[in-house]
């Protein structure tokens, strides 16, 4: 028999952790394999895979606190209806219906768009190449721990490119030299671009949006590398 502790405010079985897992069968209780689900304001579960036991449906899982692996790693056997039950009970503490799949139809998870296509290095200059590299300023920290998302997507409501111009140098008294901008070598060619897009950040929790209009110059950094660096302050919107 199982003897209950206490993690993350809640009660868990405490069995054995174990390396080797059961193999997995289908679940009654609609539960992925790989799905995370929070148990509480700190603590999510992870679920490896799920199986039919003697006297039920259960699952083995890791558990995570602020982001952080609990533990060595291994897995441990829950019961399926209690991670169910347990995810259902924090969300409706928060008002809201869980967002993780399991427990029953339900519908499906909001989920955040694609990457733009990806582009050679030494590419030229587009507006593919552009909007790519303006993706990658947000996609650069999306690694699931802390408080970073999972993946990020973007879409881009409307995107105007300028004519190039050069990041000249020059001498202002009582400043010293200064360039177009200091992001870019001295003298590289500077591509102007105003973007209005949607910034859409997927949590184990769910998805953040927000609209951007934003202005960039595009250029080839001393690497031979596209880069595309904001100026001047961006208009953010919040959206639901």
């Amino acid at each position: 028999m199982w003897k209950p502790i206490v993690i993350g405010g809640l009660m868990a079985s405490t069995l054995l952790a174990v390396t080797a897992l059961p193999g997995a069968t289908a679940s009654s209780y609609n539960i992925p394999a790989g799905s995370m689900h929070r148990i509480d304001a700190k603590t999510e579960i992870q679920v490896i895979n799920c199986y039919q036991a003697q006297w039920g449906e259960k699952c083995m899982v890791k558990y995570y606190e602020n982001g952080q692996l609990i533990g060595n790693g291994n897995a441990t056997e829950m019961w399926a209806e209690d991670v169910v039950n347990w995810e259902k009970r924090y969300w409706a503490t928060q008002g809201k219906a869980p967002p993780s799949p399991g427990g029953g139809a339900q519908a499906a998870a909001e989920t955040c768009p694609g990457a733009p296509a990806a582009v050679a290095k030494n590419a030229p200059a587009s507006k593919a190449v552009f909007q790519r590299k303006i993706y990658d300023n947000y996609a650069m920290n999306a690694n699931g721990t802390l408080s970073a998302p999972q993946r990020v997507g973007i879409i881009f409501e409307s995107f105007v490119v300028g004519a190039p111009i050069v990041n000249k140098v020059t001498n202002v008294p009582g400043k010293g030299a200064q360039r177009v901008t200091d992001a870019a070598p001295p003298n590289a060619t500077l591509t102007p671009v105003l973007s209005v897009h949607l910034v859409c950040e997927q949590y184990r929790d769910g998805v953040q949006k927000r609209r951007v209009e934003s202005r960039y110059f595009c250029f080839t950094s001393k690497d031979g590398e596209w880069a595309c660096g904001g100026t001047g302050i961006p208009k953010i919107t919040l959206l639901k």
